[in-house]
């Protein structure tokens, strides 16, 4: 029996959002309505989360442990949302045991941006001296309320907020474009229920091949403290990153003469090592603290016989 679940027993303000239950087998949905906002997911749980719930369940349920990345799925960055809890869509965490569905969600003001498949105009992030935030992005057809009028089934690429965090991340101005070379071809829910989960098949079907897609993203401008630290070449002394119980989150980095005004005092020209960003990236992205040298060991040398420092900048993120 396919359940049609959940009865919208409440959406009220908490200090940290809103929050709502609903029961099983009563076919209401959840609501979330944040009218000119966007829904930000923080919590969801499917089975019988606490026995400390409005309808008085009791028992032992673990809630479905993909909830919250599910509702998220459903969700994410929609002005207004509604969720049939079942186990059509979350699967059985127990079965013959009445379940409920929690949600806590925030209603969250962010700039948003649109970009049409084949039109060579990207979606452009501009924070002037602020940095991206990426808070959430799809390419495919997320909506059919869309800037373009665009319809049909196309489920957007799963990778797409991370991608475009990849991109922009951390940055003061950027640039995505619409493109499949960017984020691959998304599957199409017709080729979903096929099982065709990629373009490369024996088959040779492709995604969602005939369907024009468009690039849909959410970022906040914001004020972080950027770090900088600079370590000279033969001097033994490491750049150090430490960020207690946070990550480090590295934005920028040189080896060679970045500037001719620096703590070690060198001067010259040298052009930094092309792979600089990415080795730092390497070694400490993620981690609380992290220990880099100044050599050519690590970068490679950019200019023999030239005595190098290495900068770096970073922030530390949660």
């Amino acid at each position: 029996m396919m359940f049609q679940a959940l009865f919208l027993l409440s959406a009220v303000t908490l200090a940290a959002g809103k929050s709502g239950e609903a029961l099983e087998h009563t076919g209401k949905p959840v609501v979330m309505d944040c009218k000119k906002k966007f829904v930000s997911v923080e919590f969801a749980a499917y089975g019988i989360y606490s026995s400390d719930n409005s309808f008085g369940l009791q028992g032992s349920c673990d809630p479905a442990s993909s909830s919250t990345q599910k509702v998220k799925d459903l969700c994410e960055g929609r002005n207004k949302c509604e969720v049939q809890a079942s186990n059509s869509v979350f699967g059985d965490p127990c079965v013959g045991i009445r379940k409920y569905l929690i949600v806590k969600w925030k209603c969250q003001s962010y700039k948003k941006g649109e970009s049409l498949e084949h039109t060579g105009k990207p979606v452009v992030m501009d924070c002037k001296k602020k940095f991206v935030s990426v808070e959430f992005a799809a390419y495919g057809i997320y909506s059919s309320d869309n800037s373009f009028g665009l319809q049909g089934s196309c489920d957007p690429a799963s990778s797409s907020t991370q991608k475009v965090k990849d991109l922009c991340e951390g940055r003061n101005k950027c640039e995505v474009q619409a493109s499949n070379s960017v984020f691959g071809d998304p599957v199409s829910v017709e080729f979903a229920a096929y099982g065709i989960h990629s373009g490369d098949n024996s088959f040779g079907l492709q995604g969602c091949v005939g369907i024009r897609k468009y690039l849909f993203v959410l970022w906040k401008c914001v004020k972080k403290p950027v770090f900088a630290g600079t370590a000279c070449e033969h001097s033994g002394k490491a750049l150090t990153m430490d960020c207690g119980s946070r990550s480090i989150d590295v934005i920028f980095a040189a080896y060679g003469l970045h500037s001719n005004v620096n703590s070690c005092g060198l001067k010259g020209n040298c052009k930094p090592a092309a792979s600089s960003l990415q080795k730092v990236k390497s070694l400490c992205q993620g981690k609380s603290q992290c220990s880099v040298q100044a050599t050519n060991s690590i970068f490679g040398d950019p200019c023999s016989g030239i005595r190098k420092y290495l900068y770096a900048k970073w922030q530390c993120i949660p």
